[in-house]
């Protein structure tokens, strides 16, 4: 029994050895609807974007502008008794400067996107939203035209 043991665990080390994790860059989208696509996540909520509501409001030659209904999204909890949810907040705003692509966004939360704050999407905290914007910045594109 012992021999059988050791056999499988050589054989499962050899099975991961030879066949490593793979790492996946989907887009995740809320109760895999997808026209609310995850642009931001914690552990216990997020934000989703409409992307039917997504357009261009200012394309210059240093930058691009896109607006798109943002909501909540609440995920399920079921040891705190918290369902799946989605509700409004507002407008979120995606900034791309064309010479750098570096990703700013904003919001209607807050008033930031009137007072001109804009935050920088880091790739070490946002990373989720850099992934998520290309997908964005299509789907204004097709809605703007």
């Amino acid at each position: 029994m012992k021999k059988i043991f050791q056999l499988l665990c050589i054989f499962a080390f050899f099975f991961a050895v030879a066949f490593p994790g793979q790492k996946t860059e989907a887009a995740s989208y809320f109760d895999d609807a997808q026209n609310y696509l995850i642009w931001d996540s914690g552990s216990h909520h997020g934000s989703a974007v409409d992307l039917s509501s997504a357009v261009v409001i200012q394309d210059t030659s240093k930058y691009i502008v896109i607006a798109a209904l943002d909501y909540l999204v609440t995920y399920e909890r079921p040891s705190d008794g918290i369902e799946r949810s989605i509700e409004p907040k507002g407008n979120v705003y995606f900034k791309e400067y064309k010479d750098s692509s570096d990703l700013f966004w904003t919001s209607d939360t807050l008033n930031h996107y009137r007072d001109g704050k804009w935050f920088k999407m880091d790739k070490k905290i946002q990373m989720q939203g850099i992934k998520a914007y290309p997908i964005i910045k299509a789907r204004a594109l097709q809605n703007t035209k």
